[in-house]
């Protein structure tokens, strides 16, 4: 009797390892890993010094595009932390526990027909924000000033959620046999530009490496599928660019 409960306790033990090992195995893919490299560094980008949607956006976007967020929330709090210090991290952590609550009560839409974002989430997000900035300015002399600001940040962490949650899929996906779209091409350039931007201040012989590599994504882009492309992404990239600044 001894023997078998035995076994059957080496059985249960043996069946959790395999199952620890097949979600460390989900969670660090190559892809995956990329992923999270990549939010690290749109986590340490600003727009002007003050408004920090970025974190906020592909980790909606990953949720949306089915990719493991546990270690993007996780990645994006540390250099949300590290860059943006103790107000940055109030910021995100406060806007994505409203984001959370909002999903479990208002349960998103699933498109399964949609490979790229397959939960939407979007609107959450937007309210999120919103709800968030909302409050923190409440708390003392509240302005029109300070509403209409609260609108444009939900809308910009909308608005790069949009253009991730469309990206997010063609690094997911690299080297499969998968025909990707003109936007889903453009929304993934602009990702990794905007990951490229925080290496600006780094130099080789007074050329910046940030913009040597975005030249040069720009250039394979149109190489690699036509001149249009290339080009359309040269402009989406410079507008996306404009508004950003490093940390």
């Amino acid at each position: 009797m001894f023997q078998n409960v035995s076994n059957s306790r080496i059985d249960i033990n043996k069946e959790d390892n395999k199952k620890v090992s097949l979600i460390l195995k989900e969670l660090f893919t190559v892809h995956n890993v990329v992923i999270y490299i990549l939010t690290f560094l749109v986590s340490m980008v600003s727009i002007k010094n003050e408004i920090i949607p970025f974190g906020l956006a592909i980790l909606a976007a990953c949720m949306g595009g089915t990719v493991p967020i546990f270690m993007v929330y996780i990645v994006s709090f540390i250099s949300t932390w590290i860059f943006h210090g103790g107000d940055g991290l109030a910021t995100f952590f406060g806007t994505s526990i409203i984001f959370f609550v909002l999903i479990f009560i208002f349960k998103p839409n699933v498109s399964l027909d949609e490979r790229n974002e397959v939960l939407k989430v979007g609107t959450r997000l937007f309210f999120a924000s919103f709800l968030y900035n909302l409050i923190n300015n409440i708390r003392g002399v509240f302005l029109i000033y300070d509403l209409f600001l609260g609108l444009v940040i939900a809308a910009l962490t909308y608005t790069f959620y949009k253009i991730f949650v469309n990206g997010i899929v063609v690094i997911r996906d690299w080297g499969e046999k998968k025909a990707f779209t003109v936007e889903e091409l453009i929304a993934a350039s602009i990702i990794i530009a905007i990951a490229i931007s925080v290496l600006k201040d780094v130099q080789i012989f007074s050329l910046s490496i940030s913009n040597i590599l975005i030249i040069f994504i720009i250039l394979v882009l149109g190489w690699k599928n036509g001149m249009l492309i290339g080009g359309t992404a040269g402009l989406s990239i410079g507008l996306a660019l404009t508004l950003v600044r490093k940390y």
